[in-house]
């Protein structure tokens, strides 16, 4: 990956595919610099702002979590992997009428995915 970027430095796909990588070895703060990198080029990427709101939330950084998320909900407001995801961070919070509220707007959102949707289910039945 990295000589993928050292041939197109500026490309927000290769450097949120980099991010993954250092997350998936726990290296969260390079990871949250590839993420933030891609969305300066690429602001409504939404596989970005996912990423970048499930390192932060590994990393235990909550509130950083939420407003990376929230910002991708500006621009994919009907994304039911944003508000699936929020739910999550708002459930670590322990906020669960918060939680409740983005779990089942994710849930209306999902379609007809029934993988995420009984995904988002399960969440939901953690808090009812």
């Amino acid at each position: 990956l990295r000589r993928a970027i050292s041939r197109a430095p500026d490309h927000p796909g290769a450097r949120r595919e980099l991010g993954v990588a250092l997350g998936s070895r726990g290296e969260y703060a390079e990871a949250v610099a590839q993420f933030r990198y891609a969305l300066q080029r690429k602001p409504d990427d939404v596989e970005s702002h996912l990423a970048l709101g499930a390192v932060l939330e590994k990393a235990g950084e909550l509130d950083e979590a939420e407003t990376a998320l929230r910002v991708g909900l500006e621009s994919a407001p009907r994304d039911p992997r944003l508000h699936y995801r929020l739910g999550l961070i708002y459930l670590d919070m322990h906020d669960h009428a918060r939680a409740r509220t983005f779990l089942e707007t994710a849930l209306e959102e999902c379609g007809d995915d029934r993988k995420l949707r009984a995904t988002i289910q399960s969440a939901l039945d953690t808090v009812r």
